[in-house]
């Protein structure tokens, strides 16, 4: 009987997946992580996280290299410290997106340069958001406030990866989704119930995989995937080994090839020991 070949590269999305509920992995999953990648194996974070809010304890693996984020709209050389693409949003659809959304009472935020930026009367005022504890602290963490968003954005309109607006109102998310799903000239996605990712068409996670392999000589049987959220399922579709965790959203767990366990429950890391349990 003929050996299927190991996956020679792993990829995956980080919250909910990766990272367990406390935004944390866990000494084992790190030392996994570290032997695959001693081994040849790519490890390539793929999230919707700007870079710099990319946890430290996954850019301090030592044999990281290549970090895909703002969902695919950009993906970075680690090691070198060199943006590899950026795929930002037409010039035209961001003045028009914030004139159309920064009133409204939600949270806008914009990636740009691998940094994620929100206004000062929003950091100001962030507890009337209706944000989870953590995801406040998670804000508070990574964003920076500008002192007017509309005029910043204005300033670097042909630079941003991502706008990212968070609703305190399902009935409102509801509402401009369907207004954004008619717009082809975006693509938009989610990664919570809570919140809508606006990229260029192109800036999918799947689309910035599919470049990243190409660059390294690898087919999508190549590739093993995870994922959680529905900005999962244009990279869970590239590889025939996709993974989608329990507890996931139902789009994931109906498209994906395989079902493992949640984060808490280090799916992840299961799956990585059964496939590469010859050479761990």
């Amino acid at each position: 009987m003929q050996t299927q070949p190991l996956p020679r590269l792993i990829a995956c999305d980080l919250d909910g997946t990766l990272l367990n509920s406390k935004k944390e992995m866990s000494q084992a999953l790190c030392e996994t992580l570290e032997a695959l990648m001693e081994q040849g194996i790519w490890f390539v974070p793929v999230t919707g996280r700007c870079l710099q809010a990319v946890p430290k304890q996954v850019l301090s693996l030592s044999h990281l290299r290549y970090v895909v984020t703002s969902n695919g709209a950009a993906a970075d050389d680690w090691k070198a410290h060199q943006r590899l693409f950026t795929c930002a949003l037409p010039k035209a659809q961001v003045s028009q997106l914030l004139s159309t959304y920064f009133s409204l009472p939600i949270l806008t935020e914009v990636f740009l340069d691998g940094h994620a930026y929100i206004d000062q009367a929003a950091w100001d005022k962030l507890d009337q958001f209706g944000l989870s504890e953590t995801s406040f602290h998670y804000v508070r963490r990574t964003r920076q406030p500008v002192t007017h968003l509309p005029s910043f954005v204005f300033d670097h309109a042909e630079e941003l990866e991502n706008i990212n607006l968070v609703f305190s109102d399902l009935l409102l998310r509801r509402s401009v989704f369907s207004q954004l799903a008619q717009n082809p000239a975006i693509a938009v996605t989610s990664s919570s119930s809570a919140n809508l990712e606006i990229t260029h068409p192109n800036a999918t996670k799947g689309h910035a995989l599919q470049t990243l392999c190409q660059a390294l000589h690898l087919s999508p049987q190549d590739v093993v995937a995870f994922g959680d959220s529905p900005n999962d399922a244009d990279m869970l579709r590239f590889t025939p080994h996709s993974y989608a965790m329990a507890g996931g959203s139902a789009e994931i767990l109906q498209m994906a090839a395989h079902i493992t366990s949640s984060c808490d429950e280090e799916g992840v890391l299961q799956v990585l020991r059964k496939i590469f349990h010859k050479i761990l």
